[in-house]
């Protein structure tokens, strides 16, 4: 590092999301590597939570849906000055104007950086002007600036990394237990996961299908009455929320990616690999930046994902080794040393950075 920084996260969500959660990864990254960080979020927020419980230094700011932002700019310049904050790391749209409105208060040179890890569209903005540098979490995020026209160069992909934590074998079998992970939410495709599920059994019957995450805008009733039209009922189960996603996949022997669209990060997916089992996901967002080509399918083809899971059920493709595989891609591309070094060369370019002309 060719000098240490003072770096001010702003987060202005309330909840914990891939966003905060790629938030509190880089944290540990840059803290491991020796740089100073300091948060701004909205008191009681999980982010403020987390920041506390780490012992960060940290400010209260408004939410996203507090109308009076101009207080909570005045007082990230204010703590900027009184910290000697370097640069100001704005994890949302709303958070990059308010350090945008800081830099021009604040009574020091700043840095502005944006890092980007959810799936909403960047917005045009003239606060871009002003930025440093850009890290998106995955090459979709990346491709989502392309609209923008912004200069090249300005953007850098960062991969979220992961904790390998102990292999765990597939469980005995049969029957053979096909898992997907993530909230009832149309997005997720969990009615084309059963549509699937049903013309497997149609050919094998030793196989159960499990889902596991909390109702947000589907009902398990609702997919549980479909499972039954299908006649596959008696092979489908819900586990609601898991506390520990990690003994849930390690309860599968193959994770399944169904959605249609989404996926900017796809911290299930990366999930399913770090624990070594073999993923079929369909081909949106950052999944086909973590699979390989046999491993995908075109959202909403259940047709198209019922064949991947028969050559994994079948044993014409060895399940196992597939897992291994993806256990390797993840510790070569994901692991948590590989997010922490890009994140530090990252950081090292923008230290290194002219100082920026001071704001007008």
């Amino acid at each position: 590092m060719s000098r240490s920084l003072r770096i001010l996260n702003i987060i202005d969500i309330p909840w914990y999301s891939a966003l905060a959660e790629y938030a509190v990864e880089q944290v540990r990254a840059l803290r491991a590597l020796g740089y100073e960080v300091f948060s701004a979020a909205p008191p009681s927020s999980e982010y403020s939570r987390f920041s506390l419980a780490e012992q960060i230094g940290t400010i209260d700011i408004a939410g996203r849906r507090d109308l009076l932002a101009i207080p909570s700019a005045v007082k990230i310049a204010r703590f900027a000055q009184a910290l000697g904050v370097d640069v100001l790391n704005a994890h949302t749209g709303r958070a990059q104007t308010l350090a945008y409105a800081a830099r021009l208060m604040a009574k020091r040179s700043l840095k502005l950086v944006r890092t980007k890890a959810d799936a909403s569209a960047p917005r045009p903005s003239f606060t871009y002007k002003k930025v440093s540098g850009i890290i998106a979490a995955s090459g979709a995020i990346e491709r989502s600036y392309l609209p923008l026209e912004l200069p090249g160069g300005l953007i850098t992909v960062i991969h979220q990394g992961i904790k390998l934590r102990p292999y765990r074998p597939l469980p005995a079998g049969p029957p053979i237990r096909v898992g997907l992970l993530g909230r009832l939410d149309p997005v997720k495709g969990h009615a084309h996961f059963i549509e699937a599920a049903a013309r497997v059994l149609a050919k094998n019957k030793n196989v159960e299908f499990l889902i596991a995450g909390e109702e947000v805008n589907v009902k398990f009733a609702d997919l549980k009455a479909k499972a039954g039209k299908l006649g596959i009922a008696a092979h489908l189960t819900w586990l609601g929320h898991v506390a520990n996603p990690f003994e849930f996949i390690n309860s599968c022997h193959i994770g399944v990616i169904a959605s249609t669209g989404s996926e900017a990060v796809s911290r299930a997916g990366l999930e399913w690999m770090a624990q070594g089992r073999s993923v079929i996901g369909t081909d949106v967002g950052s999944v086909p930046e973590m699979l390989d080509k046999a491993h995908l399918v075109p959202p909403g083809d259940p047709s198209a994902m019922a064949e991947k899971l028969l050559l994994l059920i079948s044993g014409r493709e060895n399940m196992e080794q597939a897992g291994l595989n993806n256990r390797g891609i993840t510790a070569d591309r994901f692991s948590r040393e590989v997010f922490a070094e890009k994140t530090g060369r990252f950081f090292e370019r923008i230290a290194d950075l002219g100082t920026a002309e001071e704001p007008a």
